[in-house]
C-alpha cells in the first residue's frame, strides 16, 4: 500500500476508501488463495452480475462496486489459454452512466479472457 492510499471502511466502493487498482490487485491475489474467500465472490450472471459476462461461467469470481459517477469490478479470470489472472478496474469521476461503466468494464474482461 502507497502512503497516500486510505482504507477507511470495508464496504468496498466507498468514498472515504482511497485505493489503487493496483493495490486492489494485490490485496485480492493474496485473498484468493483462500477458498473461503472465493466462495464470497460473485460468478458470470450472479447477483450484481445479473446478465453480465455469462459466456466466462465458472471462469469469473468478481466482487463488484457502483456509486454515482464510479464503477469497479476486480476479481480472479481464468482465460480461456488456462491463466488466472487477478484484476481490478476502478473507474470514478466519470460523466458517463454507469451502464457504459460497466460496459466498458464487460468489454475489457472479455478481451483479456480472448488475449490471455
Amino acid at each position: 500500500m502507497q502512503d497516500n492510499e486510505i482504507i477507511h471502511d470495508a464496504s468496498g466502493v466507498s468514498r472515504k476508501n482511497f485505493l489503487s487498482a493496483k493495490t486492489i490487485s494485490m490485496i485480492f491475489s493474496n485473498l484468493i488463495e483462500n477458498p473461503d474467500f472465493k466462495k464470497l465472490l460473485l460468478g458470470a450472471n450472479q447477483g450484481t452480475m445479473k446478465d453480465r459476462l455469462t459466456f466466462l461461467k465458472d471462469n469469473l469470481k468478481v466482487k463488484t462496486g457502483t456509486m454515482n459517477k464510479l464503477s469497479s469490478l476486480c476479481g480472479v479470470l481464468k482465460t480461456r489459454q488456462g491463466n488466472e489472472i487477478v484484476f481490478a478496474t476502478v473507474v470514478q469521476n466519470s460523466k458517463k452512466r454507469n451502464s457504459l461503466l460497466k460496459n466498458f468494464e464487460n468489454t475489457l474482461i472479455g478481451i483479456i479472457y480472448k488475449k490471455y
